[in-house]
């Protein structure tokens, strides 16, 4: 048996489809595609917002800007998916990675619009695209799941896994300066919420799973298929990762809603500080010439358009909003 007949026959089913998908979509991309038409496709939180395109959440992490981009995410996926899929099952990792989608999705639009009201007026207008920030989302799930071991940093350090996402973070940041902060960071956000119960009332239960593996339907679509892999007969697996398997009350939800709602307005006005700075006139110093901006500032969401290189949207005069044709890699 060949290698790769060997890696197709020992893959996950989950990984294996969801890589088949992003790949042929990739392909679709290359060939029949062109810039605008993939520009129609990226999420961009005004044309979300105030176009009502909602389209855009469930397309673009699905989207990939160069073979780096797509080669990277999906050689990281299929590892990190094959080891949660192996862990919880093969019908848990279907529920959570199209959950994901549009979980990652809107925790990105929400919190890019909570900091359009900071100050930070442009980043609505940033396109981004790229299937990682589902992969911060299964981090998250991973590091919970093993939260007794410490994980290797690029090879260079070890850290905890409760801030191994975070140092994660910002090292790809410094590194790729051009990568979707904002992506990454809705990921990382949607996973602990996910590890912590919040999201229990909207996802399938391991009782439900379980009665979606003996479905006659399922069942004639996966018993002859040696990679998918069964729902755990024991809750334990589940209890290790997430804080409970019951769903939450509505009071859970809406202590967590506030916890959620303070965190982002908290990132909000330390991003704004730190650009910024403080007091009313928190503007006033700031002159950008051509190459002033920064790589923080370019991964928080800039506009590179062509000769427009040096506009940022936190100034004092109000800009009028000029459609981003850019696109951030997540």
């Amino acid at each position: 048996m060949s290698r790769a007949a060997e890696l197709l026959r020992t893959t996950p089913q989950c990984v294996l489809s969801i890589t088949s998908l992003t790949v042929l979509i990739y392909l679709w991309q290359i060939i029949f595609a062109n810039q605008m038409q993939i520009n129609k496709l990226t999420i961009c939180s005004r044309d979300i917002i105030f176009k009502h395109q909602f389209y855009r959440m469930l397309t673009s992490p699905f989207l990939h800007g160069s073979m780096f981009h797509i080669g990277t995410n999906m050689m990281s996926y299929m590892t990190l998916g094959s080891f949660l899929e192996k862990a919880f099952g093969t019908m848990w990792h279907y529920s959570t990675v199209f959950a994901s989608v549009l979980l990652v999705s809107s925790t990105y639009v929400l919190v890019s619009f909570t900091l359009y009201f900071f100050g930070m007026k442009d980043i609505i207008n940033t396109h981004a695209l790229g299937f990682s920030g589902i992969l911060f989302h299964l981090l998250v799930i991973h590091c919970r799941f093993n939260s007794s071991t410490t994980h290797s940093v690029f090879g260079m350090f070890n850290v905890s896994s409760n801030v191994y996402p975070w140092v994660l973070l910002v090292l790809i940041q410094v590194f790729f300066p051009n990568i979707s902060f904002l992506g990454h960071l809705s990921g990382i956000i949607t996973g602990q919420l996910h590890t912590s119960g919040v999201f229990n009332c909207i996802l399938p239960s391991p009782q439900r799973l379980r009665m979606l593996d003996e479905n006659i339907i399922v069942r004639r679509f996966t018993s002859n298929h040696e990679n998918y892999i069964k729902t755990p007969f024991s809750d334990d697996v589940f209890d290790t990762a997430f804080s409970s398997t019951e769903s939450l009350s509505m009071n859970q939800i809406m202590i967590y809603g506030g916890k959620l709602w303070k965190f982002i307005k908290d990132v909000g006005e330390t991003i704004k500080v730190i650009i910024f700075g403080r007091g009313n006139a928190m503007n006033q110093n700031i002159r950008l010439n051509d190459g002033d901006l920064s790589s923080p500032l370019v991964g928080l969401g800039n506009v590179n358009n062509i000769g427009e290189e040096n506009e940022w949207n936190g100034l004092p005069t109000p800009i009028p909003v000029v459609e981003d044709t850019s696109s951030e890699y997540v």
